[in-house]
């Protein structure tokens, strides 16, 4: 597998202040879902915090997981032709010291993954977040939007396709806690190479509010 396919990097000092303040905009909708972002304790100490030698930490433990990422393209690739699953070429993998544990653009193909103090990330594997992040851009809107799921159930989807497709790679992976347990039976390793068919059923079991 070619490494032109995902390129990591860490954050710039610019970057990171775009990326605090973003955060700091989001936080009502944090607040509301439960999470809690991290960020510096004060704006102005950005420029103390921002240590080139802790992000390539993180930088170079991402390097060595390359190769159990670029795992996914094969599978991707199958779902993509099957159901129109979102795959970029390229990916973009950006560590930050800030926000939360992972994020990601669908709309580029960016992943943004959070590092602790000691360089080091949250997950134990972490090779899992991208994973898991390219996922999410994968059925963001041919699956989450087209079918307004809600948070809860867009982050169960994401955990159920990643230990469904990719057990052999993460058999430790870890389920969150915020899923919504109502969806499990729609998605198996039955249903996911047609997946929008068996959502929209779930929708209609369970019909979207006129609100949502």
């Amino acid at each position: 597998m070619s490494n032109d396919r995902i390129q990591i990097r860490p954050n710039t000092i610019e970057e990171e202040l775009n990326r605090i303040q973003e955060t700091v905009r989001k936080l009502p909708w944090f607040k509301e879902h439960g999470y809690t972002p991290k960020l510096p304790k004060k704006l102005e100490s950005l420029q103390e915090e921002y240590k080139p030698e802790i992000y390539a930490i993180g930088v170079n433990i991402l390097k060595k997981n390359r190769e159990q990422i670029e795992v996914v393209f094969p599978i991707f690739s199958k779902l993509a032709t099957a159901w129109a699953f979102k795959v970029f070429p390229h990916y973009e993998i950006v560590v930050t010291r800030y926000g939360m544990g992972g994020s990601y653009s669908s709309e580029t193909g960016k992943i943004i993954m959070r590092v602790e103090d000691s360089g080091k990330f949250l997950r134990l594997q972490p090779y899992h977040t991208p994973i898991h992040e390219m996922i999410h851009i994968g059925i963001e809107e041919v699956i989450v939007k087209k079918y307004k799921l809600t948070q809860e159930e867009k982050e169960r989807s994401v955990d159920l396709m990643a230990v469904t497709l990719f057990k052999d790679i993460m058999p430790d992976y870890k389920l969150q806690s915020i899923g919504d347990s109502r969806i499990d039976r729609f998605i198996t390793a039955e249903t996911i190479p047609n997946l929008p068919a068996a959502i929209n059923r779930y929708v209609n079991e369970y019909p979207r509010s006129r609100s949502s």
